[in-house]
């Protein structure tokens, strides 16, 4: 491919989210809340319960899980801060290989296409090494940690409309 239709095919391409994983997700938010101004996060427990397909390295896993998720909007751009509460997860195994940090960011993608974008990839030997779906979300995190310092997740990233008793929106209004 020429530089040129690099540069074409690059102008298409959105990057919507990064994100932190910590062993403290209340200590992350309120440092970036307090300091940065960046907030009102919206969080929200993942597990068996309300994910589905969810994979480690191609192998469905079928023990309990639990994380903590929480967003906060900056303009466009989502920013993300997980922690891992229980069972396997990309997270837990980042935290214990390279403590807290940057560990992804996200391209969106038309989920129609995702399947063919994973093969593509890994085709060039990136692999998918966790992905599955929460309510439309579907996300894939490629294996490009070692290259590149950090996971690089694809999906597509829907605009979700949950209710209320699915989240929690911190620091309350008062």
């Amino acid at each position: 491919m020429t530089n040129q239709a690099l540069k074409e095919m690059n102008k298409k391409r959105k990057i919507v989210q990064i994100c932190y994983v910590t062993r403290d997700y209340k200590r992350t938010i309120r440092y970036l809340y307090d300091k940065l101004n960046i907030g009102p996060w919206n969080v929200m427990t993942l597990s068996e319960k309300n994910t589905t397909n969810v994979q480690i390295d191609g192998n469905l896993v079928n023990e309990s899980y639990e994380f903590i998720v929480c967003h906060s909007m900056l303009g466009d751009m989502q920013l993300e801060v997980i922690q891992p509460v229980s069972g396997p997860s990309a997270y837990t195994k980042y935290l214990d290989e390279h403590g807290e940090g940057l560990h992804h960011i996200k391209e969106k993608v038309d989920g129609n296409e995702l399947p063919d974008i994973v093969a593509e990839y890994e085709k060039k030997g990136v692999k998918n090494v966790f992905s599955g779906g929460f309510d439309i979300d579907r996300f894939v995190y490629l294996d490009t940690e070692d290259a590149v310092g950090a996971a690089y997740e694809i999906g597509n990233q829907p605009d979700l409309i949950l209710p209320s008793d699915q989240f929690s929106v911190w620091p309350e209004e008062k």
